[in-house]
């Protein structure tokens, strides 16, 4: 992911950038893109694999060190902020097999979608001041 051999580089590292949850991280794109304006504090990705690639791009200096928890589901603001404190911007990319025109088209009602609430649930829980959500489109469908 680093362009240079330089390490992660923000433009917000202090601790007066607003700091980030990344929910549903993947290998840690929304972080990495979103770098020059939000300080990552932690991640969120099911997935081992991409487990495993957040924390070689954490070790490779791309992405930040923070804890990468295994499940939204079972996440909540209490871990997160006895781990990182208060988080001001809850980030992520909800499933979107549900939504997408090439899935299945269960819309918000699917059973990858519903993880949408626990991002929403989440950001409640911490007093986050914003949400920044990325899918497909048709991503506001109603089931069929």
């Amino acid at each position: 992911m680093r362009t240079s051999s330089e390490p992660y580089l923000a433009l917000c590292s202090s601790d007066d950038c607003p700091k980030s949850l990344d929910l549903f991280s993947g290998c840690g794109l929304m972080s990495f893109g979103l770098r020059r304006m939000l300080r990552p504090g932690g991640f969120c990705e099911i997935d081992p694999g991409a487990r495993a690639v957040l924390e070689r791009r954490m070790e490779d200096g791309s992405l930040p060190h923070g804890p990468v928890w295994p499940d939204v589901r079972a996440l909540t603001g209490a871990d997160v902020r006895a781990e990182i404190g208060d988080v001001d911007i809850v980030t992520g990319s909800f499933p979107c097999q549900d939504l997408s025109t090439a899935g299945v088209n269960k819309g918000l009602l699917g059973t990858r979608s519903t993880l949408f609430a626990d991002m929403v649930r989440l950001a409640g829980e911490l007093d986050a001041q914003y949400m920044v959500m990325e899918n497909v489109t048709g991503k506001g469908r109603a089931a069929p």
